[in-house]
């Protein structure tokens, strides 16, 4: 699954607000296309902050397509983007990581696996992606959590055809899981009390 662009670079903020830009990506998710860049310049542009800011942005998009998360096609004073496949599976891990949206009542998210130990590599990054997405851990290959990305995981875990040692389901627990996750958020309400 790759290492990604990061979190904090400006070219990880630049994507992630290409993403934004995006009407709504996920109808449109083979290749979804928008306006990367507006030609043209503002009043009072020759501000060195703005030109500075406007010079990381170009670099950025530079990196986006170097790096082949884009491509890149001029249409008057507008550069227009596309999202390649790199482009889709780094969108997808990010809203798995990034997602907020929670199941309804005590229904969480469960990820099981049972990877061949041939294929270590794929074990290591569903497992990475898991903790980087705030799972928890019940054994090595059992993780849940109670946030609703389940639609964007099934894409991602079948993007890399490991669907058939990777599932995803959604279910309400009926033994201690819940507690434990309960527990672990009233020890941190606990911890960020006065």
């Amino acid at each position: 699954m790759g290492r990604g662009l990061g979190e904090r670079t400006v070219t990880a903020k630049l994507f992630g607000e290409l993403l934004d830009s995006l009407d709504d990506m996920w109808t449109t998710v083979y290749h979804p296309v928008g306006v990367a860049w507006a030609g043209g310049s503002a009043p009072g542009y020759l501000e060195s902050q703005e030109r500075r800011l406007e010079r990381l942005r170009q670099i950025a998009l530079k990196s986006l397509k170097d790096r082949e998360y884009i491509r890149l096609r001029k249409q008057g004073d507008a550069i227009l983007f596309k999202l390649t496949e790199k482009g889709i599976v780094e969108a997808l891990k990010r809203s798995v990581i990034n997602g907020t949206e929670l199941l309804d009542g005590n229904q969480f998210c469960y990820v099981s696996f049972d990877v061949p130990h041939r294929l270590d590599d794929v074990r290591n990054a569903v497992r990475g992606l898991l903790r980087r997405a705030g799972f928890t851990m019940v054994h090595y290959s059992l993780w849940f959590s109670s946030r609703d990305v389940v639609d964007d995981l099934v894409c991602l875990i079948n993007y890399f055809d490991a669907d058939e040692w990777v599932h995803v389901f959604v279910g309400t627990p009926k033994s201690r899981l819940a507690r434990v996750d309960r527990s672990k958020r009233m020890k941190r309400a606990k911890k960020r009390a006065p």
